[in-house]
């Protein structure tokens, strides 16, 4: 009783007892609908309701708990029975007990009606209670199948979840060991690459150390015989040891240029320029600094340019020179006798325009399985090859890097004892004019013409020499004393401060590594002090963002160390400005006399080189017609832009008179002075009519180039 109750009270807290699920109870209700029951339950054999329908509002729970008792304690016993209905406080209960022990109750609102509708008897009701109850009990089986259901998909998920978490984990970890072994595998290579760096930075130093000491070992050795007077006093025998120490300090100092060269590439810090150059003159250049070598050798050098080549092309002159220096200088040398060719042709194909220069010789060829070596640092195709002929073996790889950083490319073709064909290849957009142009003598020791006009120049000069290394003013001072300079001398910047200031001087020679105050600052000082005249740098930085850190800093020129006796004369002869830079007007001052035939420098027994001369000559009344009708027409730039063009060619052509005096003109009209460039102007015609042609000067050329009214 007290638990059928407690079921009663559960059935009103929130819905707690569950509701008909079937529809079973509700049928009931409907099949009694003629005396309207308020409430249908059905109970199991331990009196615990299992499903209630209720019709309308539910009877409070004091009422029908006193109703319930009532009848279960008219339900004795356990088998089945059918109940009278009887009247109650809280209306009219009626029940019957099912098969299975449960029960089917269920309660009359008050007043209503008191019996059950005519026909429904206990075995109908009992039928319809035990049918509502087998429908209750399959709806509880699903449910607890359901239920069932729910925690195996439940099960399910976690199992999947755990699943997808395990196989993740393995692929975590499948991927983690293959990170690790790439790590392991990166760290072999970088392990692997650092010992052979190593290996190749020792190797490397002592083939260095073995090439800077063959040289050291001469000078050194030399030098102490003739300190020691190991001469004998034989002039002949001092003069030899001296030539061998010469040479052995050019050899070393050229080491170190191609050692600076190949570090740059290497760390990527070669500068390359692209300007307008002839890339015929660049030849032409070369095969004329080359050109006593061969003839000691019996070589005979020679140059091929093919249809298509342009006048002009943009890239690095400087390069491409020291490029093509490499290649016909080793061709040179290893040509015992015979010739050396050099064909300058385009590339075609599409993309940039380029051009290959091949360098031909009929030497001693290099072996197959050498041709790759050979473009290694310090390698040559045979070691007994640089017992033979010398060479640090660093030429080619910079020669290969150099055509690689102008655009192009570096390749050979060698059969020992026929020769070898190296072919570098660069880009080569064509340009309309030519903006630079190289000296034939530059970077070589001056002509003795040259040397001596500016012997001239330097006589009575006074310079101040600005060195804190002793035997560098020393020598310097020795040098330029003897060339009838008179020479003050300082340790450091701030010195050469003090005696600027208070002494007069035609050129400044500044060393830029010193201590105390170095030359950058010195020189930007004097320079904020309003001097005005020359000063050149002196430094062993041979890096070219040196040379413009000088530039920079305000100085007129730059000149490397270790200083060449005769390239320090004529640079600083040009430095102050006779007899490249003097005043037009002074025909007294030029390197000829007045009058005298002005002949190519260049070696005119070359049928090639004589063929340039003629057209320059020839082209020279067609250039001053030009330069004339800029000057009348006061068209400054024009008249810059030809006469820095007649300056280029006259260099190339071998006339530095004539160069140096279109160099007057440019510098005038560049400054727009119209006075100053017609008398420049004037002088370069008068040293044109005197340019000839050997052995005779070419007819009309004289009179077509007669004074003409300067406006």
């Amino acid at each position: 009783m007290e638990s059928f109750a407690k079921s009663l009270d559960v059935l009103y807290a929130d819905g707690a007892v569950p509701a008909d699920g079937t529809g079973s109870l509700r049928q009931i209700a409907a099949l009694l609908a003629p005396v309207q029951p308020a409430f249908v339950f059905v109970a199991d054999a331990d009196k615990t309701i299992t499903a209630s329908y209720s019709a309308g509002e539910p009877p409070d729970g004091e009422g029908l708990q006193a109703a319930v008792a009532e009848l279960q304690a008219r339900l004795p016993g356990k088998g089945p029975a059918v109940l009278p209905v009887t009247g109650g406080k809280a209306g009219t209960v009626f029940g019957v007990r099912l098969a299975a022990g449960g029960l089917l109750g269920g309660l009359l609102p008050p007043g209503g009606e008191t019996s059950l509708p005519a026909g429904f008897s206990g075995r109908v009701l009992r039928r319809c209670g035990e049918l509502a109850a087998a429908a209750l009990a399959r709806e509880a089986e699903l449910r607890q199948l359901r239920a069932a259901l729910r925690q195996l998909t439940a099960g399910q998920d976690t199992l999947k979840a755990a699943h997808a978490k395990a196989v993740a984990e393995a692929v975590a970890e499948h991927e983690q060991r293959i990170r690790e072994e790439q790590q392991r595998t990166a760290m072999q290579e970088v392990c692997q690459a650092t010992e052979a760096a190593n290996r190749a930075k020792s190797q490397f130093l002592a083939n260095m150390s073995h090439e800077i000491r063959t040289p050291l070992n001469a000078i050194l050795g030399f030098t102490d015989i003739l300190l020691k007077g190991g001469d004998g006093a034989n002039a002949a025998e001092r003069t030899d040891f001296l030539e061998t120490i010469r040479n052995s300090g050019v050899h070393l100092m050229e080491l170190i240029n191609d050692i600076l060269d190949l570090s740059k590439i290497e760390a990527g810090r070669m500068e390359i320029e692209h300007i307008s150059c002839g890339p015929a003159a660049i030849v032409q250049n070369v095969l004329a600094l080359l050109r006593s070598r061969a003839e000691e050798q019996n070589v005979q050098l020679r140059c091929e340019l093919r249809d298509g080549v342009p006048e002009a092309i943009a890239t690095d002159p400087v390069r491409l020179k020291q490029l093509l220096m490499n290649l016909l200088s080793n061709a040179v040398k290893f040509t015992p006798s015979g010739t050396v060719r050099v064909v300058v042709r385009p590339v075609g194909g599409g993309g940039q325009p380029k051009l290959a220069f091949d360098v031909i010789d009929s030497g001693i060829g290099i072996p197959r399985e050498k041709l790759d070596a050979i473009f290694d640092a310090f390698v040559q195709a045979d070691n007994s090859v640089t017992r033979h002929y010398g060479g640090t073996g660093l030429g080619l790889p910079i020669s290969r890097r150099i055509a690689r950083a102008l655009g192009g490319e570096l390749e050979v073709r060698s059969e020992p004892g026929k020769g070898s064909t190296f072919t570098a290849t660069i880009g080569a957009p064509p340009c309309s004019t030519t903006t630079e142009t190289t000296s034939p003598t530059h970077g070589a020791p001056a002509p003795s013409d040259s040397l001596d006009s500016a012997l001239r120049t330097l006589q009575g000069k006074r310079m101040l020499v600005v060195d804190d290394g002793p035997s560098n003013r020393k020598l310097i001072d020795l040098v330029l004393r003897r060339a009838g300079v008179e020479v003050a001398l300082a340790e450091e910047g701030r010195m050469a401060v003090e005696l600027a200031a208070s002494q007069t001087f035609d050129l400044i020679l500044m060393d830029m590594q010193m201590p105390v105050m170095d030359g950058y600052t010195a020189t930007r000082e004097l320079r904020r002090r309003g001097l005005t005249i020359p000063i050149i740098a002196l430094t062993a930085h041979a890096m070219r963002e040196h040379r413009r850190k000088c530039l920079e800093a305000g100085c007129s020129g730059y000149l490397p160390k270790p200083i060449q006796q005769d390239l320090l004369l004529t640079e600083l002869a040009r430095a102050l400005g006779l007899p490249s830079r003097e005043a037009p007007g002074a025909p007294n001052n030029t390197p000829h006399d007045a009058g005298s035939a002005l002949v190519s420098t260049l070696p005119l027994d070359d049928p090639e080189f004589r063929e340039i001369v003629e057209e320059f000559v020839l082209s020279l009344p067609d250039q001053l017609v030009g330069l004339r009708d800029a000057c009348e027409a006061g068209d400054s730039e024009q008249l810059t832009r030809l006469a820095h063009r007649l300056k280029g060619s006259s260099g190339m052509a071998g006339f530095p008179d004539l160069m140096n005096a279109a160099k007057q003109v440019e510098d005038r009209a560049r400054t727009k002075d119209g006075d100053g460039a017609a008398t420049a102007l004037e002088m370069l015609r008068r040293l044109c009519a005197r340019a000839t042609y050997p052995p005779n000067s070419l007819p009309g050329l004289t009179d077509c180039l007669q004074p003409k009214t300067w406006s």
